[in-house]
């Protein structure tokens, strides 16, 4: 690991070690997300305790076309305190 990434790495451990040591947060189902015709579907969820990356919670949706099945593509929602 090149140490411009490890200094990151430090970085954000220290910052962000309230976010791991912190497992308060509760997952909400976000229910139907439909605007005209995206509808987003929520596919996953992850805690800070199993992000190694972010330290914070992920919301993961798909997005895709609400008249079909059709996927448009993804999109993360990270939730944070600043």
């Amino acid at each position: 690991m090149n140490t411009s990434k490890t200094a990151n790495l430090e970085y954000f451990s220290f910052y962000h070690a309230d976010f791991m040591t912190d497992s308060s947060f509760t997952f909400y189902n976000p229910g139907k997300l439909v605007d005209d015709d995206l509808e987003l579907i929520l596919i996953k969820t992850i805690s800070p305790e199993t992000n190694p990356i972010d330290f914070v919670p992920v919301y993961k949706f798909e997005m895709r076309l609400s008249a079909t099945v059709n996927k448009l593509g993804y999109i993360d929602f990270r939730v944070e305190n600043t």
